[in-house]
Parts: C-alpha cells; sequence; structure tokens
C-alpha cells in the first residue's frame, strides 16, 4: 500500500469516528430533553453506577433550592404531609436522657434521684442512653454498664449471645464523629418499648429504663421526648416540673428571683448562653417506623394544663441562622455555615445549641432522611468539614424537611433553651462550676429565671486541680429543687 492509500484510509476512518461521536451527543441530548427529571451525564466508574456526589467539594457554592438533595435520594417530604401526631391520653409519658461522656458519669446518683421522685410521680417513665469516649471503665461497673451503647448481639455458641461489647465513636471535640455518635444514641432512644421479642435482658432496650417504677413494667412505652446531656449537666428542676413545661403550653415558664435577686448571699444576673461542643456509625441500631407512642398531657399538683396546638410534637431548639439578630459575624461562625455541603441551600442552613429536646415525630423525621442509604451516602458527610457540626445537623435537617421555618411556630418548634451555659469567660469554653452545692443552686437558680431544664458546666474538681470540691450528693440536690419550686409557688 503507497502513502497516498494509506492516508485515505486513515481520513476515512476519522471521519467514521467523528460522525459516530456526533451521533452519541444527539442521541444524549434527545434523551434530556425528553427524560430531564431523571437523566444523569454518563460518568466514570462501573456502568449504570449511580452518580455520586463528592461530599467535601465546595466549588460551586451553596445551592438555592431543595433539588439537588431530592435527585440525591433523600427522603424529604414537607410539613403537611408528616405523620399525623398522636392524640390519645394515655399514660404513662416518656422522656429519654441521651448523654455524651469522655469516661465517667459523676453524677449519676443525681439523675437517678431525678428519674425517682419522692413525690411518686409514677405517670412518668426517665430512660438514659449513654455514649462515652472512653467506654471500658464504664462497662465494668454492673450498674452503668447498661446504660451504655454496645454493638448488636452476635450469636456464639449453643444458640446464645456472646457477651455485649461497648460501642463508641471515641469522638474528638467538635468532630463530626461527635455528632455520628448523637445519631446513635437518637437511633437507639427510638428502639426502647420497640423491641419486645428480645429476651436477653444484655441487649434488650428495657435495659435503658432509670425509673425504678418503669423498670418493673412488663411492656415499656416506647419515647415521646429525647434530650441531649452531657456528664457535666444536672436538672435544675423536679421530673414533675420539668413534664409540665415540655407538654404544657408555649408559654416561657421562668422563676422570679426571690429576696431581691439574692441566693444565699450571692446576686443573681443574668448569665449568657450561646454554644459549646463537647468530645461502625450505622452499625447497631435501625430506623424506627412504629406509630408514635400514645401520651397525654397532665398538670402538676391536680391542676390541669392547656396545651399548645402541637404540644405532643413539641421540640426544643435554641436556633438561630445568619439573618437572626445578634448572631455573631466571626470566622467560626462564618465556617460553620459556608462550609456545609454545597447541595444544602443557604436558607436551610441553621444553628442551634447542641442540647436539644426533640419529639418524637421531629426524631423520627431526622432519622427517616437518609436511613434507606448506604453509608457514605448518608446526609452527616455533607458537614463533615463544619467546625462543631453538632450544632448545625439537627437545626439544619428540620429546616431541609421544612419543619423549622423562620418565624412559624406552627410545626411544634419552641425557641427555648433546654440547657443554661454560662459563657461569660469566653467563648471557646464555657465557665466550670466546682464548687459543689453552693455553685449549683446559684446557678440553678439562674437557669429557671431564663426557662431552662439543665444546666452545665459542673465538674468534681478544677481543671489543673486535684483537690475535690465538687461533689453533690442525691439527697443534697433534691432538697435544692424542692426548695426552689416551693419559692416558685
Amino acid at each position: 500500500m503507497d502513502f497516498a492509500a494509506a492516508l485515505a484510509k486513515l481520513e476515512k476512518t476519522a471521519n467514521a469516528t467523528t460522525n459516530s461521536s456526533q451521533d452519541r451527543k444527539e442521541e444524549s441530548d434527545d434523551k434530556r430533553r425528553r427524560h430531564p427529571e431523571t437523566y444523569s451525564e454518563p460518568h466514570e466508574g462501573r456502568p449504570h453506577q449511580r452518580m455520586r456526589y463528592d461530599h467535601h467539594s465546595q466549588r460551586h457554592g451553596p445551592s438555592n433550592s431543595l433539588d439537588e438533595l431530592v435527585r440525591f435520594g433523600y427522603h424529604i417530604r414537607p410539613s403537611s404531609h408528616r405523620e399525623a401526631l398522636y392524640e390519645s391520653t394515655s399514660d404513662p409519658k416518656h422522656i429519654c436522657l441521651m448523654l455524651l461522656c469522655i469516661d465517667s458519669v459523676p453524677y449519676f446518683d443525681i439523675w437517678k434521684a431525678f428519674a425517682n421522685p419522692t413525690d411518686h410521680d409514677t405517670n412518668t417513665i426517665v430512660s438514659l442512653v449513654i455514649h462515652a469516649k472512653y467506654p471500658q471503665t464504664l462497662f465494668q461497673d454492673e450498674i452503668m454498664k447498661k446504660f451504655l451503647l454496645v454493638h448488636p448481639p452476635r450469636l456464639g455458641r449453643g444458640n446464645s449471645y456472646d457477651d455485649p461489647e461497648p460501642f463508641s465513636l471515641s469522638p474528638n471535640w467538635g468532630s463530626v464523629q461527635l455528632t455520628q455518635a448523637m445519631i446513635c444514641l437518637l437511633k437507639r432512644g427510638m428502639q426502647i418499648g420497640l423491641d419486645k421479642e428480645q429476651r436477653d435482658e444484655r441487649f434488650a432496650t428495657r435495659r435503658f429504663v432509670l425509673s425504678s417504677h418503669g423498670a418493673t413494667l412488663e411492656n415499656v412505652s416506647p419515647v415521646d421526648h429525647f434530650v441531649f446531656i452531657s456528664e457535666s449537666c444536672l436538672p435544675v428542676r423536679t421530673l414533675r416540673e420539668c413534664v409540665h413545661m415540655i407538654w404544657g403550653s408555649d408559654e416561657t415558664v421562668v422563676d422570679k428571683p426571690p429576696n431581691g435577686g439574692v441566693v444565699n448571699g450571692s446576686a443573681v444576673a443574668d448569665g449568657a448562653n450561646t454554644r459549646e461542643g463537647i468530645t461502625g456509625f450505622d452499625e447497631f441500631a435501625g430506623n424506627d417506623n412504629a406509630a408514635f407512642p400514645p401520651s397525654n398531657v397532665t398538670g402538676t399538683e391536680n391542676k390541669p394544663v392547656t396545651p399548645h396546638i402541637d404540644a405532643f410534637a413539641k421540640s426544643w431548639l435554641h436556633a438561630r441562622n445568619l439573618s437572626t439578630p445578634g448572631v455573631p459575624r466571626n470566622k467560626y461562625e462564618r465556617d460553620q455555615f459556608q462550609n456545609i455541603h454545597r447541595m444544602v441551600p443557604q436558607f436551610c442552613r441553621w444553628k442551634a445549641d447542641q442540647w436539644v429536646l426533640l419529639s418524637r415525630p421531629h426524631a423520627s423525621s431526622v432519622l427517616q432522611v437518609d436511613a434507606h442509604m448506604r453509608p457514605e451516602d448518608q446526609l452527616i458527610h455533607s458537614f463533615s468539614k463544619v467546625p462543631a457540626s453538632d450544632e448545625m445537623y439537627f437545626p439544619t435537617v428540620l429546616a431541609v424537611l421544612g419543619i423549622l421555618k423562620e418565624g412559624d411556630i406552627s410545626s411544634g418548634i419552641s425557641t427555648r433553651q433546654v440547657t443554661y451555659v454560662d459563657w461569660t469567660e469566653g467563648m471557646r469554653n464555657p465557665a466550670c462550676f466546682e464548687r459543689g452545692i453552693r455553685d449549683f443552686r446559684r446557678v440553678a437558680m439562674l437557669a429557671r429565671q431564663q426557662g431552662c431544664l439543665f444546666a452545665r458546666k459542673f465538674v468534681l474538681r478544677h481543671p489543673g486541680r486535684d483537690e475535690v470540691t465538687g461533689q453533690i450528693s442525691g439527697s443534697e440536690w433534691t432538697a435544692s429543687v424542692i426548695e426552689f419550686t416551693r419559692i416558685q409557688c
């Protein structure tokens, strides 16, 4: 073959390739026009592999709509399509405390006294679920080990389960693993009262019940409300007061300072409350698709309480967005809002205190957003670059679902603050209270004035010192909160 013939053959092959490429492009454009809602560009990887987002990409800025989240497969339902709220009036009510700690729960006796009041209020059950960064010490304690998260049961010899092993994500301060630990606690709390077929007490969720009268019930009712706490949190109200406020009206309940604002010789002043975070993600808990448990609204001291229209679904989130007056305009705050993945719209980006209280309908909606998806595609990864994502995840997801809206309380969101924190010493770390019952009485009064249920940060010893000065007994706590209740009345 001479040179001219070889050149003519090469030109013919090039023209054929060009025509073939043009035909494929026209076919692709035709498909896009006929099916714009389902068509996606071809991408590298296995044939017919589903398109995946790079959760670390921020190249194109935030989206202005929910379309990308919907196309990616997240279950986003408008608030009008959420499950109907339960309206039954049966007892008992059920609150789940979801505790995040490092390696100990120094005030466990106080939480036990809180869950078992001396007035024998048997209409409320309190459960406790713990995630510890280093769980081994707690797991060696026969009393504490039953409240810890454990890995799912594994069948061993003799058709019986192997011994439980503690579960922990070992999160660092402000890391996305801390938010994942909170989600794990919420998933496990949603299962309390629903695993009636589990006969092994080491794995049954009824082991989490902290109330003595609730532990004796054959069938524990599912949880109505979930609240996040830390090992340095303490309740500043009795259980009866908390039930009154959670299931009561939307009016803010605060205490008036007695004796001209002086408690035990200390002047009562307003404290600063803003933000703070503490220290096999999908392995051990599934999603809860069960019906919402019955609940009712009753008052204290035999006085009826008139509930808000959405009192049964009320969640407490001290939430704000970038347009909220008074939100700090610093780099840390900017990074929290801007470092969320771009497919989460800017108008859905909200921030709240880490210590939120969620109703069962709202908790269920949050978990159902990505329960059907692969772990690597779940929405939590859109927050992997966010500082202290534990403050951003839950309010943002509730906003994506259409539950949390600007100036709208019809979806059952209260902007009350759950936990009092003193930030007067700086924004990096809150003030620590290490003087035992003396600090508790002063701080509890401040928290009650602001309508809070709990307060932190109580510690056994001052940071950097070995002397233990912050011990508080269950009896001291009980006497103090009962006194506060009488003063209020």
